[in-house]
Formats: C-alpha cells, sequence, structure tokens
C-alpha cells in the first residue's frame, strides 16, 4: 500500500514538473481556401488571405520602365497584423531576395531574432504546415515585450525549391487575438 501511495506520488510531481506555460508545437496541413485572394508570395510559393479583413500585394520582379521590384505583403485592415517578404537592405531601389539564412538541420526548437531594442532573443513557438505529407513551411514566432501595437514576432521558413531545404522567407508581426487567423492563412501556402 505504502509503495502504490509512493508510486503515485512520485507520477503525480513528475507529471506535474513536465508542464509548461509555451503552447505545444503545432501541425497544420495546407489547402486552398474557397473565395479568398490569391497572391504570389515569393518565385516558390503563393499564398491567400480573407479580403474581407486583409489586404496584400504580391511579389513582383522588377519589368523595363519599373522603378525596382515589388515585395509581398499582407496587412490586416486594422493594423493587428502584417506579413512581408523583403528586399535587400543595401540595394536601392528594392531587390527581392526570395530567401534569407537557412534552418539547420535537425529543425531547432528555436531560433534567434532581434526584439524591438535590438536585443537578440529567441523564437520559441512553433507551427509546421505539410502540404500532400511533406513538410512545406515553419512559422518560429514570439511574444516581444517590447513591441506595443503587435506584440508577436514570428519568422517564416518555406522549403525552398532550389534548395530543397527550409529558408526564411517572410517576417510576421501580430497581436495575440490574430494568431488562429495568421495560422489560417499560412495553412493556404501552396507550392507553385
Amino acid at each position: 500500500m505504502k509503495r502504490g501511495l509512493l508510486f503515485l506520488l512520485i507520477s503525480y510531481v513528475a507529471v506535474l514538473s513536465c508542464t509548461t506555460d509555451e503552447p505545444a508545437p503545432v501541425s497544420i496541413t495546407t489547402g486552398p481556401k474557397s473565395g479568398w485572394v490569391t497572391i504570389n508570395l515569393n518565385m516558390d510559393y503563393t499564398i491567400q488571405f480573407p479580403p474581407a479583413t486583409y489586404q496584400g500585394n504580391s511579389y513582383s520582379l522588377r519589368t523595363p520602365g519599373s522603378f525596382g521590384d515589388t515585395p509581398a505583403s499582407i496587412n490586416r485592415n486594422d493594423g493587428q497584423a502584417t506579413l512581408y517578404t523583403f528586399c535587400n537592405p543595401n540595394a536601392y531601389p528594392c531587390l527581392l531576395i526570395p530567401y534569407a539564412q537557412t534552418l539547420p538541420s535537425p529543425v531547432p526548437a528555436s531560433v534567434p531574432y532581434l526584439n524591438a531594442k535590438g536585443e537578440t532573443r529567441e523564437l520559441n513557438n512553433t507551427t509546421t504546415f505539410f502540404k500532400s505529407g511533406k513538410q512545406i513551411a515553419m512559422l518560429y514566432y514570439a511574444r516581444d515585450p517590447e513591441a506595443t501595437e503587435q506584440p508577436y514576432t514570428g519568422h517564416l521558413y518555406l522549403r525552398a525549391k532550389e534548395s530543397g531545404q527550409l529558408e526564411y522567407a517572410s517576417r510576421i508581426s501580430f497581436t495575440e487575438a490574430t494568431l488562429k487567423e495568421i495560422q489560417d492563412i499560412l495553412s493556404t501556402l501552396s507550392p507553385r
């Protein structure tokens, strides 16, 4: 009887010590959404967003007579969420960078980022996106206490067609209330 109680007590303590305030990693299968707007996120992927609450622009490369490339962006109408690709910071006019650094293998539990104060912090929450059973994207995100309007920062890594590796493709800023919306939007990612 004492052994049974001791076992239950040890099991209870072990379970309690495993709890965490961090959300568990999420896995989502991607697919199209009816009635949503589709844009080109970059040269390898399209993405959709709901037109009632978001607006966005496809990425486009410079054409003769135009002044620079145009990065893709998706913005919530009330300013609570923003997703954008980026230009080379050393180039003017804009010269699109389809991907930045490659995610190491094996995939890390977190990735570093610079917060609103320029301090290195960790994006330690993840959502993984699958298409036809294959991982195509991974979102790392965390709350940045220094950011006020959009206190969550995320980095989106996409499986690049050319390298086959997960590569940094987009930065996302959002509020806690729009996390599910961001995950729904990213669930529409589709290789081109």
